[in-house]
């Protein structure tokens, strides 16, 4: 068997099955930015024995306010595109959230990973083919490797999607992932930085997001706190949804200035400006995302994480998603392995359980990031740094709060249980 995932998904869960890890890295390096974990991914990371570590190294709201702060909130959201910008909305959902570093999440899960897994580094994977009863890839280097069953976690170029939408009726155009329309500028500042150029900056403190938008193109700003609050996660967006689907002509990362960003947005209220002015050379990449595939498995084949569904950061529900994918897949392998099930019994069954869901927060998130910078149905003539009725902004709200139900009123132990109910 191989699962081809990045450090923070493991299929160490799986009991008596030999499991083998295939990491294009050298070394398993901490990388990325920050993260947010909502009630259903907390449910599942209690279940892993992963919570009181993650505990110790995350950030939540109420621990950096007073007591009377209600514990369920995870943003303030404001209209900043005009100097007087204003709070219409502290977001509030059940469980509150908790922020955390991706490297501290890979710290946490790989002190998970049990024995019967085996890690290969520097070993990418550059095809994949399924025979009868078994699948083969071959890496890099040209050597070659057979396994029963083969588990795509290779990101959003992934090779194993390939391989698996190549068998699925009218899938081709699902293979390569799309721009969006959308980049993100990205930065990690020291608390320290902003509260000496800031005072009091309600960042140091509280999840927040500026929406808003300037001229042509629809932008907001994310920031919030990780690493126990020592650093503030943040993340620009500018979008221009007209080139949704279209291809990205830009380089993939690059380096940009403090003033680059900055430029954006005039006219918009000080405390965003603020913000900005902290940053220390932003990283600019494009937002893309998958289209939606028919199944995430099928025969010797499945996929989980953004190999399965590359999804825009609106819901902040990415990484949280792909941890439930391994999840329901490793529940899955075990009690099929004890039970004499068929593999490609399992992976119809994970499918089964898991795409609906899966392609669910992916649509529901890129429908989020509209609302973000007031362009969902509705909203379309609301232009920059001109009023607009509370009561619109009410109805933006709720449609707001709506798109995060699912992340408390649902769990995975109930998919789990599903899932076992289909073996």
């Amino acid at each position: 068997m191989d699962a081809h995932p990045p450090p923070k998904l493991r299929l160490g869960i799986v009991k008596n099955v030999e499991v083998h890890l295939y990491e294009a890295a050298t070394k398993l390096e901490e990388i990325g930015a920050g993260i947010s974990i909502f009630n259903r991914t907390w449910e599942l990371l209690t279940t892993l024995g992963c919570r009181e570590m993650i505990k110790e190294r995350a950030f939540t709201y109420s621990r950096m306010s007073s007591r009377e702060v209600n514990s369920d909130m995870v943003a303030q959201m404001r209209k900043s595109d005009q100097k007087d910008g204003f709070t219409f909305l502290n977001l509030t959902v059940p469980g509150g959230s908790w922020s955390i570093h991706r490297a501290d999440l890979h710290k946490a899960l790989l002190a998970k990973l049990p024995e019967n897994c085996r890690i290969h580094l520097a070993s990418r994977i550059v095809a994949c083919v399924e025979h009868e009863s078994f699948a083969t890839l071959t890496l890099q280097d040209g050597t070659t490797a057979s396994f029963d069953l083969v588990v795509g976690a290779d990101g959003i170029r992934s090779t194993i999607r390939k391989e698996l939408a190549a068998k699925l009726p009218s899938q081709l155009d699902c293979i390569n992932p799309i721009w969006t329309g959308s980049v993100g500028y990205r930065s990690l500042i020291p608390m320290e930085t902003l509260a000496q150029k800031s005072p009091g900056h309600r960042a140091i403190t509280t999840p927040i997001m500026y929406c808003g938008k300037n001229k042509s193109k629809q932008q907001h700003i994310v920031a919030y706190p990780i690493s126990k609050g020592r650093l503030i996660n943040v993340v620009v967006f500018f979008s221009e949804p007209e080139k949704e689907g279209t291809p990205f002509l830009g380089e993939v990362m690059r380096e940009v200035s403090q003033d680059e960003v900055l430029g954006q947005f005039e006219g918009w209220e000080d405390e965003a400006i603020d913000l900005l002015k902290s940053i220390d050379k932003p990283s600019c990449w494009p937002i893309l995302a998958s289209k939606p595939l028919s199944a995430y498995g099928s025969g010797r084949i499945a996929v989980l994480g953004d190999a399965a569904h590359a999804m825009t950061p609106h819901l902040g529900s990415g990484a949280g998603q792909a941890i439930e994918d391994a999840y329901i897949l490793a529940s899955v392998i075990t009690l099929g392995v004890q039970d004499g099930v068929n593999i490609a019994r399992m992976t119809d069954i994970y499918s089964t359980v898991r795409q609906p869901m899966g392609n669910y927060v992916l649509n529901s998130s890129r429908s989020q990031g509209l609302r973000y910078e007031l362009n969902s149905p509705g909203l379309e003539d609301v232009k920059e740094n001109e009023p607009i009725q509370m009561d619109r902004l009410i109805g933006l709200a709720e449609e707001i709060i709506r798109a995060f139900k699912w992340s408390w009123n649902t769990s995975v132990q109930e998919d789990q249980k599903r899932a076992q109910a289909l073996l």
